[in-house]
């Protein structure tokens, strides 16, 4: 056990939660970013979203990255509360993402062109 694994383990939760919010948070705030580069349009009287394809690749890499910490390192709490504050990172990605898409879909029904391209 290494140092950093002590104090990951005598420390209360408030070091572990609030890495993760960060996470979290840094996640939204990248996916709202992100996410407003995709396009809202119509094809065939259906309105469609393109999202971004960095969301889709950092989900993949971040996914792969907890994979490999779990695997590798079992034993490392602290690399652990690394993978879990990954998989906060990618969920709050998502998360801005959706609510960007919200944001174009409702500037979309609005439009009178029906039809936004940044």
């Amino acid at each position: 056990m290494s140092s950093l694994d002590i104090l990951f383990l005598y420390i209360p939760g408030i070091v572990q939660i609030t890495s993760i919010m960060i996470a979290l948070l840094a996640g939204i705030a990248g996916g709202v970013f992100f996410g407003s580069r995709g396009e809202v349009y119509r094809q065939s009287g259906e309105i469609f979203f393109k999202r971004s394809m960095i969301i889709f690749l950092a989900w993949i890499v971040l996914f792969a990255a907890r994979i490999f910490i779990e695997l590798i390192f079992p034993d490392s709490i602290s690399l652990l509360y690394i993978a879990i504050s990954l998989l906060s990172f990618s969920t709050g990605l998502f998360y801005g993402e959706t609510l960007a898409i919200y944001r174009k879909y409702r500037e979309f029904t609005r439009s009178d062109a029906g039809v936004i391209r940044e």
